[in-house]
């Protein structure tokens, strides 16, 4: 493996994960957070089977299909064992830690955890490591100086990005707006909120006017869309997790309120269709499927002693109307009849 460090701005280049490890274009980022431009190469063979463990907060939208897709075909790609579990969501944080004591009895050389919560883990993932199995971040924040190998966009990052455009959009028009971050105490939810309302604070044209934060099932949402439209019927945007991105048309169009506008700080193939048919603005993608694929990577390299970035993501894209048309979709999302697997070359 080995890291190039470019000049100009990378496009990323999307590859079938089934049989290509060409170079990759990432953000390598820095101690300091700032971040560079570079070409990553994955793995074109291991030296053995390796058993990897992949543990993420849950299966229940495609932004974790997706996630799981990626992980799951990049260790099929180079033939290492794989398995993955899946916790029943943000507050199942018990669920998660016996599914990461489950992996290490069954003898995994490495963990690639995407954790329900940025500390619950951060205690059992520590003993982890210091019984001798690494453990790589993904995605999700954990803190703990135990994960040494992190790969994934901050989601400040990401919703920073959405809200420098969503500036530019809405340019010096008196704008209020409804905020739904996802799941209080997840990491990346409070993340989302501080990204969008950091970037757009210094405009005084934008007003926040509600933030409300709960679990993404679908019921939730949508009860937490209905407040704030009876709170605040005149707002202007509803910006969040997708899940509310999702619920919003529907919910607006019963209302017959053909004034309020959507905003997505996630990508997901229903957030994509609605931008497609103009029900949403934008989405910013981070390329999940990408991103758990790089994480399976970094495991290998890890385990075969390579000189590795401690941490690196993908390159994030801003997705509206214009370009939906020729988006990309394979970093980001699973195949439209993807199936969950849960074992590869699993024995």
């Amino acid at each position: 493996m080995r890291i190039l460090t470019l000049t100009s701005a990378c496009v990323l280049t999307m590859v079938s994960y089934a049989a290509s490890a060409e170079p990759l274009q990432v953000q390598i980022f820095n101690s300091n957070g700032t971040a560079t431009q570079g070409e990553y190469e994955p793995p074109a063979q291991v030296k053995q089977p390796w058993r990897i463990g992949i543990a993420i907060p849950h299966l229940k939208d495609p932004y974790w299909l997706a996630a799981a897709y990626g992980a799951m075909a990049e260790a099929e790609r180079l033939g290492v064992q794989a398995r993955l579990v899946a916790a029943q969501g943000y507050t199942d944080v018990t669920g998660q830690l016996n599914q990461l004591d489950n992996l290490v009895v069954e003898g995994v050389d490495a963990i690639v955890l995407a954790a329900v919560g940025p500390h619950a883990q951060s205690q059992k993932v520590s003993k982890i490591v210091e019984g001798g199995t690494p453990v790589i971040g993904m995605i999700n924040p954990i803190e703990t100086d135990a994960v040494r190998v992190r790969r994934g966009i901050s989601y400040k990052i990401l919703a920073q990005k959405a809200g420098e455009y969503f500036k530019e959009f809405t340019g010096v028009r008196p704008t209020k707006v409804a905020l739904l971050p996802g799941p209080a105490g997840s990491g990346w939810a409070e993340d989302l909120e501080q990204g969008f309302v950091g970037a757009v604070k210094d405009q005084s044209n934008i007003e926040i006017v509600d933030i409300k934060y709960g679990d993404t099932g679908k019921d939730t949402q949508m009860t937490l869309l209905q407040n704030i439209l009876q709170a605040h019927p005149d707002v202007d945007y509803i910006v969040g997790n997708p899940v509310a991105a999702e619920a919003a048309p529907r919910l607006l169009a019963t209302l017959g309120n053909t004034n309020t506008k959507v905003v997505s700080l996630i990508a997901t193939p229903p957030v994509m269709n609605l931008v497609e048919r103009e029900q949403v603005l934008m989405f910013p993608s981070d390329q999940a499927a990408l991103l758990a694929r790089l994480a399976v990577d970094a495991a290998v390299d890890v385990l075969e002693g390579r000189d590795i970035a401690a941490s690196m993501g993908s390159t994030i894209t801003i997705v509206t109307k214009d370009n939906v048309g020729t988006f990309n979709r394979k970093g980001t999302f699973a195949p439209d009849d993807y199936r969950p697997v849960f074992q590869v070359n699993w024995n």
